[in-house]
């Protein structure tokens, strides 16, 4: 009750209750692509997301391994967030606050994070500074072939 009183002294409020807007949801076949860029809803700032990625099975002939750079409307995500050998099946969830101080939890895995118990990790100050571009990119070490699924939430 102290909390909401607070809350509502500093005009904070009204900022707990906004509601998640759906800016993606898609799952796309990708074939030798190094960069693969999805539309999102809008191109709005948001102070917090929910970004949920589910890599494939790496496919193609060339070796996909290393550091993929994610990046949403135009702010990078993290530093070597998404390093794995993308040979397995991969899957990753970001929560991203970008207001007071950037935080970044994550949790990866190569089984399901829907169906089993994983780790968070959390990195501060290591979310860039959005540039309205519409778009969120994933940036492999090498060219990718596979299905790629990606749901983000923002608010």
């Amino acid at each position: 009750m102290i909390r909401r009183r607070t809350m509502l002294i500093n005009g904070q409020e009204e900022n707990e209750m906004k509601e998640w807007v759906e800016l993606l949801n898609e799952s796309k076949e990708i074939t030798d692509q190094k960069t693969v860029e999805f539309n999102l809803a809008n191109a709005e700032k948001h102070e917090e997301y929910w970004i949920y990625i589910q890599i494939e099975k790496h496919t193609g002939i060339e070796q996909c391994k290393g550091n993929c750079k994610p990046t949403i409307n135009g702010a990078y995500i993290g530093f070597y967030t998404l390093n794995a050998d993308f040979a397995t099946k991969y899957d990753t969830s970001y929560h991203i606050w970008t207001k007071p101080v950037n935080v970044l939890e994550m949790s990866k895995s190569i089984n399901s994070i829907q169906t089993n118990t994983v780790q968070m990790l959390r990195q501060v100050e290591q979310i860039g500074n959005e540039t309205n571009t519409g778009k969120f990119t994933l940036e492999f070490p090498a060219n990718y072939t596979g299905k790629i699924t990606t749901k983000i939430l923002g608010r």
